[in-house]
């Protein structure tokens, strides 16, 4: 996934277009525009017309690396298969709810030509993870169920394990830093601190694993755990998001899509 810095520039005609499909007239209709693949940047990012930069929606690829840095596992195969698929191709992008990140890129799922979805196909062959944002979710149960698949028969990302993985331990979130990851753990205690809830995977929380939950992402999406404590303390569970340092490793969530609790 390659990361740009936001920036101010005149916005192009393309864009405007791609823009007016996010009338409120239009929000619950399925809003598609059909754009040319100049050139792909990685496995889950790639330029349009007048360089518009299109992020694909509900997945992450691993990172090519940059700046002298190594890429990560799968990073060239699935830029291949992106490529493969897409490179100088007419492909359908279709809109969830957010149309536009905190970086200038269109968000979209991409249908190619032939009726099927680019991101089924990375998950589908292990070259991709479900990304799961608010409020982009509308594809998320098909995309999960997808993945489990693939993580199940250790297929390509999924083959990997420790640090490297991208379903870990807790106890290797820290090596992971800066990744997406699926990191799995006993929950041992719930507080409230303030605004936030903390799912503490130990005792010492400058050098544990911790999910973070804002007050008030919890009221508005986890109806269905009314009482963190109840329902994660003790429990065994997957959480997915980009881990973060904050003391020790933090993976900061806003939507129960996020967790996952693991039968035992």
């Amino acid at each position: 996934m390659s990361i740009r810095r936001p920036h101010s520039i005149a916005i192009p005609l393309l864009l405007l277009a791609l823009l007016a499909l996010f009338s409120p007239s239009t929000l619950h209709a399925e809003r598609t525009q059909q754009v040319m693949v100049k050139r792909v940047i990685d496995g889950d990012t790639f330029l349009v017309d007048r360089n518009l930069r299109i992020r694909v929606l509900g997945i992450d690829t691993p990172e090519l690396g940059r700046n002298g840095l190594a890429d990560d596992p799968y990073a060239a195969e699935a830029m291949r298969r992106t490529r493969d698929l897409i490179d100088g191709r007419s492909v359908t992008l279709v809109f969830d709810q957010q149309g536009m990140d905190d970086y200038g890129r269109i968000l979209a799922y991409v249908k190619l030509i032939d009726g099927r979805d680019l991101g089924e196909i990375l998950l589908d062959e292990g070259l991709a993870m479900t990304y799961v944002r608010s409020p982009n979710l509308s594809r998320v149960e098909e995309y999960l169920a997808r993945e489990e698949r693939s993580r199940q028969q250790g297929m390509g990302i999924w083959s990997l394990n420790g640090a490297a993985g991208r379903s870990l331990s807790h106890r290797d979130a820290l090596a992971a830093v800066g990744g997406y990851r699926r990191v799995v753990g006993r929950v041992d205690t719930v507080s409230w601190v303030g605004r936030q809830a903390f799912l503490n995977f130990g005792r010492d929380y400058r050098t544990d694993f911790t999910v973070v939950i804002d007050r008030s992402d919890w009221r508005r999406h986890f109806q269905d755990a009314p009482d963190l404590t109840k329902s994660y303390q003790g429990k065994m569970i997957a959480v997915r998001g980009r881990i973060m340092r904050r003391n020790g490793p933090m993976i900061r969530i806003s939507h129960p899509a996020q967790i996952e609790i693991i039968l035992e």
